[in-house]
């Protein structure tokens, strides 16, 4: 599985995604939320086969992703 992380559409929205390194994100709680009853902010890390940043383009995307694919089948 891959995952792509876009940019935010306004640029007041915060951001809850950190790109850890280029197989693993971290989510973070949003300010002012609070998932655990004791007050804890709840971090999670998710690994992927492979990260795409929010500088990726569509081309460099398509390279990893869907070109081996297309040149197996031909």
């Amino acid at each position: 599985v891959y995952c792509r992380v876009r940019p935010l559409s306004l640029p007041d929205q915060e951001c809850c995604i950190e790109v850890i390194n280029n197989t693993t994100v971290q989510l973070h709680t949003p300010e002012g939320y609070r998932l655990n009853r004791n007050g804890d902010y709840k971090e999670t890390q998710y690994s992927f086969k492979q990260v795409f940043g929010i500088h990726t383009t569509q081309k460099e995307l398509f390279d990893v992703v869907a070109n081996p694919l297309v040149e197996d089948l031909i």
